[in-house]
């Protein structure tokens, strides 16, 4: 056999391995609809059929509930403009400590790309994944709440990343008693006995504990009533636990901005526990409505003479209606965002 024939043949038999390799791999689809234990037909009706959109969500819910956040970066790289896609790709940022620095790099359905909301109108999947973001910043009631949801309004009321962040909150909580009783559940499952297992009591790694112990630092020290939809609430409540939490704080400044909230924004802005341009930005818009442009605050909120100039040049050009050179010099700012951005109705 010819050199070049042999080189052919061995391409071939390659390309055949690589299809064989990627046609037997689980689609997150198959994944998704065996984690709650449904059939095609249940699985259709009720989370939609399998098609490349499909795939993609559940991939970005999958690869965050096992902790995969390289494998979430590479799944948000191209936006897609759904509020899903935004949901994760804000998540992985503040998970990266850079929520602010690229929130205005993405599509932002204003505040759904931060929490997305919990109440009749929206599906189970929704609720389910209303859950993440509030795990990761370390309100396990609100967590709770969209993660129990999700499993009541699932058609088995069951799933194994239900029971799985069921006894995570709980032992997070430390109520060890609610845990076990998911453990134990998961214990009986195939798939899931080494995950329970290495969980319980008595049977977890030093590593393990450290992270129960990072993550009930950030719990609120007291017991405090508020409304499901109280975001903001539930946020200071997170920071003043723990004035550490630097996820809850750029959650809740963010929260504000999207919001175009500025005056609760200034409220609770304070340079001292960081700076971001975006930040900066939205701060000299607010000095400016309340008369606030002096050199004190311009010292206080570290705001330089570069980002004034540029401020004055967007201010000129937007009164001047030259939108298109608004656009083209400033659409990834907040000043843009704050003028521009608008609510599509349904």
């Amino acid at each position: 056999m010819s050199s070049s024939n042999l080189i052919k043949l061995l391409s071939a038999a390659l390309s055949l391995t690589v299809v064989i390799s990627c046609s037997s791999r689980e689609s997150y689809y198959e994944t998704y609809m065996k984690d709650l234990h449904l059939t095609a037909d249940e699985m259709s009706s009720v989370y939609g059929q399998e098609d490349e959109q499909s795939e993609w969500i559940l991939g970005l819910t999958i690869e965050s509930r096992e902790g995969n956040w390289e494998k979430v970066a590479e799944l948000v790289k191209e936006d897609h403009r759904t509020k899903f896609g935004t949901y994760f790709y804000n998540l992985n940022n503040a998970i990266n400590g850079c929520l602010p620095d690229r929130l205005l790099d993405y599509y932002q359905p204003f505040t759904e790309g931060l929490f997305l909301p919990v109440n009749e109108t929206v599906t189970p999947f929704q609720m389910a994944l209303a859950s993440e973001v509030w795990f990761q910043l370390g309100d396990m009631t609100m967590a709770e709440h969209a993660n129990m949801l999700g499993m009541i309004f699932s058609p088995h009321h069951d799933g194994d990343m239900f029971l799985k962040r069921m006894a995570e909150i709980n032992l997070v909580k430390g109520d060890d008693a609610a845990a076990v009783k998911y453990l134990n559940m998961l214990l009986k499952r195939d798939g899931c006995r080494q995950w329970a297992a290495q969980r319980l009591p008595g049977k977890q790694s030093e590593e393990y504990k450290a992270w129960l112990v990072s993550n009930r630092m950030k719990l609120p020290k007291d017991d405090a009533v508020h409304l499901a939809n109280d975001v903001r609430g539930s946020l200071k409540a997170l920071i003043e636990a723990d004035s550490s939490n630097k996820m809850a704080r750029d959650y809740l400044l963010c929260y504000e901005l999207l919001s175009k909230d500025l005056a609760s924004f200034a409220e609770d802005y304070d340079p001292e526990t960081g700076v971001s341009e975006i930040y900066s930005q939205a701060i000299l818009a607010w000095l400016v409505a309340s008369n606030g442009l002096n050199q004190a605050n311009f010292a206080r909120y570290q705001i330089d003479g570069e980002l004034f100039k540029r401020f004055q040049d967007y201010t000129q050009l937007y009164a001047a209606g030259k939108h298109q050179d608004v656009s083209n010099r400033y659409s990834k700012t907040y000043w843009y965002f704050y003028h521009y951005a608008q609510r599509k109705e349904k």
